[in-house]
């Protein structure tokens, strides 16, 4: 336990915010939970949070934070959801409502692969 905590404290430290405390959601269905490849908003988010850029191409991202693995992708969530709320992420400050509630929905409500 005392890893998963360092290891959240670490990502939050590396993009330089913490997690937001999110108000309770009443998770849908097993069935009704976005899967990882199902995710409108990973097509941006990699385009500089992919473990295959390095440098300049990662736009800053940190590199711990990657979302092209479901690996990567299920330990960021989190944090990803609170740049997203926060209006941090994407860079331009913009992500369709839709798209971010099925972040969601996915980051706390199982994470299915």
């Amino acid at each position: 336990m005392k890893r998963i905590i360092l290891c959240c404290i670490m990502l939050s430290a590396a993009c330089g915010e913490t997690p937001l405390e999110h108000e309770p959601i009443t998770c849908p269905t097993a069935n009704n939970v976005p899967r990882y490849n199902e995710l409108a908003a990973m097509a941006t988010c990699m385009g500089c949070h992919a473990s295959t850029l390095s440098g300049s191409a990662r736009e800053g991202a940190p590199a711990p934070i990657d979302f092209d693995t479901f690996a990567a992708a299920t330990r960021g969530a989190e944090i990803g959801l609170s740049a997203m709320e926060r209006g941090s992420m994407p860079p331009d400050g913009v992500v369709d409502d839709a798209d971010l509630q099925q972040w969601k929905i996915w980051s706390l409500c199982g994470k299915p692969e």
